[in-house]
Order: structure tokens, then C-alpha cells, then sequence
């Protein structure tokens, strides 16, 4: 994980039987592998009410209190959970119910560094009580298949709300003395059709209670809402425009993008469902980096990819619509690849030429490229304030290269090969065929891009360069004698 989503961390510091001091942190990280599902319940629900025929529920009341370091606590008929690691200075505590855990305010529960449950057998379903949680720590689900499942709980404690607001703030249990109000309280379930063999819980401080597992996978309840579908949405061709109105949809894209130079990108400018956009109700929610050789970061629905070495990452974002509550993931693939564009600093124009070849070498790296131009209002690449007077055109057609223009933008797109071919036949012209400059220096940006498929922003990221065009001026000089007497 290469960021928390920007989340604070909370730390509170609780005292437990042993006498340890520790620190309660919950974080699912998500890296999609197969068809799972995250969904909570209430602050009020402290166990399990969901039902199959294979349900098996147990907590920690019978349990001597203490450390276990070398022990190895047994769950009739689940199995076994023990430090992941006997060795290191993890811990794995049973307490006596308290102001942060301790289902019902009774009984007893456990506070874990790092701890693996090894089931009896293959299970689909796992369900716990969350107690005195916020972010960050990891559960992780070994897969039957030998993949696993790192689940990341920065969109569960967005979607739980924050203390103050949400109603799952607060131990739910009143009678308790010097009761916890600082901290989130849920049940959560995780079921996957796969099938786990076993679950590693694992952070600073991780308080949980009344763990139920099923063979089979239970039916849905009405009072469940889910926050995170592990099956990362790949395709959107089959998606109408009817159904991602009534229900939330994500979709994938592939962009490329030139090592060292962060391109912003927002899923919500292109939706690629035939005849739809996304309404303003529709927000991106969560951005994280799934692997590979890259960096981003989100502010609002813009997220930003860098790389500073080619190669391709992928990053998953999801996407909720605030009237109807629904939420969807999907991916983005990014190709990093090394684009090398020489373009000249300054343009010397006679001011009376009404057209002026661009003397651009070919373009070195990338696959595809799009080139952007547009006029600018000086050398910083400053906004225009006016309708453009000059512009890059083309004085013949390359077979393979779209030319799209708007307002006071021209793009080319192709192949480098193609791309390079048109760069021959480009010039800037002045608009209606006035001359291009015949006073003050005017400026055009040129941005390249390399790309995988047309991205709405794409001429705001990329290598550019600012060129000055500027009227040529010939000096004259007149030598004149001079004699005093």
C-alpha cells in the first residue's frame, strides 16, 4: 500500500488483562483475486444474524485471560487461531469485556498484533464483531486456489461515517464503565464462493468477538449494506444505458502515460456506456494502487498517476452514487512509457507571413501518440483570454492520423510512425488567414501524450513545451560622422 486514502490515524491507547497498552487500527487492503463480497451491520449487532445450515459461531468466554504467546487458541468445530509469527513480539491477548470490546459488555474477547485462524475445513463465509476500530490493520483470506485476499477497510470507514456523525460510533454497550465514544463498532461479513482455508488478521491493536463461519455461502439480509464487491468490473460492453442508471456502474480503461510526468485522470468524464453519463451524484470514492511500478493519489474524482520507471500498474477506484446509495469498482490499467519530444523554445516569424512550417524533429518512444496544441498567453503556458488568433495545422492528410479540433485546441493522433509522418506537414497559421504575428510575441503549447485509447484530459498531462512565436526584426544601422570645432 503506498498511502492510508488520506485517512487519519487514530490512535487510542487501551489497557487490556496482561496490562499491555495497545493500539485499535482496522484497514481491509484490497486486491481483487476472486467473487467476494464486504458488507457490515449496525453498531447494535455484536454477532451474526445471518443463517445457513453450516453456521458455526464461537467467542472467547471460556478462555483463560492473558497473553497468548506460544498458545494456541482452539474454536470448537473453526479451528485454531495462534500468532501468525511465535517468534516475534506480536501478541495475541484474551481480555475481560471492556470499554472497547467485549460483545454484549460481557464475556470475553481478543486483541491481536498479528494472528492467523486455521480452519477445520474449506469455509465460504467469515463474520466478526468489529470493536473500537478505525484504520489501519489487514485480513487477509488464503484461498482455497492458493491465491489470496487482502481486503482494505479505508472504504468501510468511509462508508461507516466519522465519530460525532455516524451512528456507529460508540460502544454499543451503555453499562460499560468509562464506555468508548471515539471509535467505530460494526459486524462485518466477508463471503467468498472460492473458498478459504484460512484468515490472518493482523495490526496494531486489531479487538474482535463472536466470529461465525459457513461451508456455504448465507443469503443476504435486509439489514446489510454492502461497501465493497470484490469482483473488479473488467468490461463494460453488455452495460445499457438503463441499467447503469438504475445501478451503479464502473468502468475500465487502459491509459498510457510518459514516466515522469503525473497525468491526471477522471473516470467520470468518460463512462463508455453507450448513451449515458455519470449524473453529478456520482463520485469517485476510493483510488488505490493494485500493483505494479506506480504511484497515484485522488482529490475528488481527478486521480493522479505517475511513474518514474516504464512498465504497467493498475490501480482500482470505485465510484458511488449519493441518491441512490449504490457503489461499484472497476480498474485502471497504466502503461508507463518513455516519450522523448524535442520541440523549439522560440519561432521567428516574418510578420507578414500568414503561415510558418513547425520545425519539429521526430518524436523517440512510445507506442501511440497524441499530440495537443493550443495557443497560450505567454511563455508560462498562462490561460488564454481571448479567442485564438493562431493555430497548428496540417498541409496534408496522414493516412492513420484522426485530427479533432475545438475551442482553441488541435489534436493528432496515430501511431509514432504515423504520428512522426504528419509532424512533417505541420505549421502555425494564423486564424482566418491573418498573418500569424506582426507585434507582441504570441505563445502555443504543444503537448505529446502517449496513449493507449482517447482520454477526455489527455492534453493537460505529457511532455510539452511553450514556444514563443516571435516577429523577426531586421536591425538597421546608419554610421554617421560627426566633427567639432
Amino acid at each position: 500500500m503506498k498511502r492510508l486514502f488520506g485517512f487519519r490515524i487514530r490512535t487510542l491507547l487501551r489497557a487490556v488483562h496482561s496490562g499491555t497498552l495497545l493500539i485499535s487500527l482496522l484497514v481491509f487492503i484490497q486486491t481483487p483475486v476472486a467473487n467476494a463480497e464486504i458488507s457490515y451491520e449496525n453498531a447494535g449487532r455484536q454477532a451474526t444474524n445471518l443463517t445457513s445450515a453450516t453456521m458455526i459461531t464461537a467467542n472467547f468466554d471460556t478462555l483463560d485471560l492473558g497473553n497468548y504467546t506460544s498458545q494456541t487458541i482452539a474454536l470448537p468445530s473453526i479451528g485454531t487461531i495462534a500468532r501468525t509469527n511465535p517468534g516475534n513480539s506480536t501478541y495475541l491477548v484474551v481480555g475481560a469485556a471492556n470499554q472497547f470490546g467485549g460483545a454484549g459488555g460481557t464475556g470475553r474477547f481478543i486483541t491481536l498484533g498479528d494472528a492467523t485462524l486455521t480452519l477445520t475445513e474449506t469455509r465460504r463465509y467469515v463474520g466478526f464483531w468489529w470493536s473500537a476500530g478505525n484504520s489501519p490493520n489487514n485480513v487477509t483470506v488464503n484461498l482455497q486456489n492458493g491465491s489470496t485476499e487482502t481486503f482494505n477497510a479505508g472504504t468501510l470507514s468511509t462508508a461507516l461515517g466519522t465519530c460525532g456523525t455516524s451512528a456507529y460510533c460508540d460502544n454499543p454497550n451503555t453499562g460499560i464503565p468509562d464506555r468508548d465514544t471515539n471509535q467505530l463498532y460494526a459486524y462485518v461479513h466477508i463471503r467468498n464462493e472460492v473458498g478459504f482455508n484460512s484468515i490472518r488478521f493482523e495490526g496494531a491493536g486489531f479487538e474482535l468477538d463472536n466470529i461465525s463461519v459457513s461451508t456455504t455461502v448465507p443469503d443476504r439480509v435486509s439489514t446489510e449494506s454492502t461497501f465493497s464487491s470484490q469482483t473488479v468490473r473488467t468490461d463494460c460492453s453488455s452495460i445499457t444505458s438503463t441499467d447503469a442508471t438504475n445501478n451503479t456502474r464502473a468502468c475500465p480503461r487502459t491509459i498510457t502515460i510518459s514516466t515522469g510526468t503525473a497525468s491526471e485522470y477522471n473516470p467520470l468524464l468518460e463512462s463508455q456506456i453507450a448513451g449515458y453519463s455519470y449524473p453529478n451524484t456520482v463520485s469517485v470514492t476510493n483510488s488505490d494502487i493494485n500493483s505494479g511500478v506506480g504511484s497515484e493519489s485522488r482529490n475528488g474524482n481527478v486521480i493522479t498517476l505517475s511513474s518514474t520507471t516504464v512498465g504497467t500498474f493498475t490501480v482500482n477506484f470505485s465510484i458511488r452514487n449519493s441518491s441512490t446509495g449504490g457503489t461499484d469498482t472497476s480498474r485502471i490499467t497504466v502503461i508507463v512509457e518513455t516519450v522523448i519530444a524535442r520541440l523549439p523554445s522560440i519561432l521567428y516569424v516574418d510578420p507578414q507571413e500568414v503561415s510558418k512550417k513547425l520545425p519539429i524533429p521526430p518524436i523517440s518512444g512510445g507506442t501511440n501518440i497524441t499530440l495537443c496544441t493550443s495557443q497560450v498567453s505567454d511563455g508560462s503556458g498562462g490561460a488564454l483570454g481571448s479567442a485564438n488568433t493562431i493555430e497548428i495545422v496540417r498541409g496534408s492528410n496522414t493516412s492513420g492520423v484522426t485530427r479533432s479540433s475545438g475551442n482553441n485546441l488541435v489534436t493528432y493522433s496515430g501511431t509514432q510512425a504515423n504520428i512522426n509522418t504528419q509532424l512533417s506537414t505541420l505549421s502555425v497559421q494564423g486564424v482566418s488567414n491573418a498573418v500569424v504575428v506582426n507585434g507582441a510575441s504570441k505563445f502555443i503549447r504543444i503537448v505529446v501524450t502517449p496513449t493507449s485509447s482517447a482520454v477526455s484530459n489527455l492534453c493537460s498531462t505529457g511532455v510539452s513545451q511553450n514556444i514563443e512565436i516571435k516577429p523577426l526584426e531586421l536591425g538597421k544601422t546608419r554610421l554617421v560622422d560627426m566633427a567639432v570645432s
